[in-house]
């Protein structure tokens, strides 16, 4: 799989895009129901943070915005993404 092809809204499992939209997100749901006790409906009302507000949000409030549920000591590693915005790694957003 090529980043030029996740450009065009290709999926990761080719198995999956071949499936008719009704069987994919019939898989999807049970999928998320599975690992993370909820499914596709609940997603639509969490909250979206726009990467282009993030950086507004940090300098409120660095180096996370505020979005750690926990201390930044807490953290065991952190990676940044290629467009600078930092990412933590096990750590819970909080909910809003």
């Amino acid at each position: 799989m090529t980043a030029q092809s996740l450009r065009e809204g290709r999926m990761l499992d080719a198995a999956l895009e071949a499936q008719t939209p009704e069987a994919r997100r019939a898989y999807l749901d049970r999928r998320l129901r599975e690992t993370h006790h909820l499914g596709l409906d609940a997603l639509s009302g969490a909250p979206v943070t726009r990467k282009d507000a993030l950086s507004k949000m940090q300098a409120a409030s660095p180096p996370f915005a505020g979005l750690l549920a926990g201390p930044v000591g807490r953290l065991r590693r952190m990676f940044a993404s290629p467009a600078r915005i930092p990412q933590a790694v096990n750590a819970i957003p909080k909910r809003q």
